[in-house]
């Protein structure tokens, strides 16, 4: 819906401010998107909003807990955090997975 204000808004010849205000709205909607969590043979991986690259290697998993309130998994390695969200699909089958290629059990 952002995208076609934007749109619209410079069609019309609105000005460039208001333009700019719906390009804003159209940025933010993809704010909550959750982001994806991938495994691989050596480690999870996990981009930030901006696109940053965020890595945790099996071996250096420090820990992970579950968070019952706000249903998130935290897997925690040196200076690194990735977070399962309530909005990522299958938090069971997150938590087998991280488990099982970890070797360590959830806190919490």
């Amino acid at each position: 819906m952002s995208c076609v204000l934007v749109w619209g808004t410079h069609r019309e010849g609105d000005p460039a401010w208001m333009q700019c205000l719906m390009l804003c709205f159209a940025l933010i909607s993809g704010y909550g998107w959750p982001h994806r969590i991938t495994f691989d043979n050596m480690g999870l991986t996990q981009r930030s909003l901006f696109g940053i690259k965020k890595t945790i290697l099996y071996r250096d998993v420090q820990y992970i807990t579950c968070e019952e309130g706000t249903r998130a998994i935290n897997v925690v390695g040196p200076k690194v955090t990735i977070v399962h969200t309530w909005q990522h699909s299958d938090p069971e089958l997150f938590l087998d997975v991280i488990e099982e290629r970890t070797g360590k059990e959830v806190d919490g």
